[in-house]
């Protein structure tokens, strides 16, 4: 999860600002604000998402906050054209992010070998944060057929990056689903 989670933030923060200038004309400063604003909400909503956490469990906030993130991610390449869509969008990207990254830290924490887990989790962000970064720009130019990648190339990319992140959602509800069921059996039958 930290992976994905990473991976979606290095393609905002890198190649995202490339794209609304080179693409669609945003002025520095019209980046600037577009790509603050889901880093500000990330940071202002940690706190309150992991008392939600605790009221609710981690895990659950973490299958919610990564489905509203990988939607609002893929409606990026949609709501780009417009900065107050896009500034909506933005938002819920932040917002989400927020909760994203204090219940996977929390689940990080709480999974056992404390230091080990808090640093394969730091690991595997780090990881995700290069792969976003270097793979988009791969990607996006391996889709084009022109010598450089259009729009729609990028467009793509950040649509199967929110892919690969409900990807990771669905597998993580899913195992927890399994883990549950094959607890209770367990349970059940001591």
């Amino acid at each position: 999860m930290a992976f994905f989670d990473r991976a979606t933030g290095g393609l905002i923060t890198t190649t995202l600002p490339l794209v609304l200038a080179g693409f669609l004309g945003y002025s520095k400063g019209q980046r600037g604000w577009l790509i603050g604003l889901p880093l500000l909400l990330m940071a202002l909503c940690t706190g309150p998402a992991g008392a939600l956490c605790d009221r609710v469990g981690s895990l659950r906030v973490r299958i919610a906050a990564g489905l509203v993130y990988a939607l609002a991610f893929a409606m990026i390449p949609f709501a780009a054209s417009n900065q107050a869509a896009m500034a909506v969008t933005m938002f819920a990207v932040g917002i989400s992010a927020g909760a994203l990254f204090s219940s996977s830290l929390a689940i990080a924490a709480e999974s056992g070998g404390s230091t080990v887990a808090l640093g394969s989790f730091r690991a595997a962000g780090d990881v995700g944060f290069f792969a976003g970064t270097t793979l988009s720009i791969v990607l996006a130019s391996a889709i084009g057929n022109e010598a450089a990648p259009g729009y729609a190339d990028y467009a793509s990319v950040i649509v199967l990056f929110a892919v690969a992140h409900a990807a990771s959602t669905v597998l993580i509800a899913g195992t927890a689903v399994l883990a549950s069921r094959c607890g209770s059996r367990t349970n059940s039958a001591l």
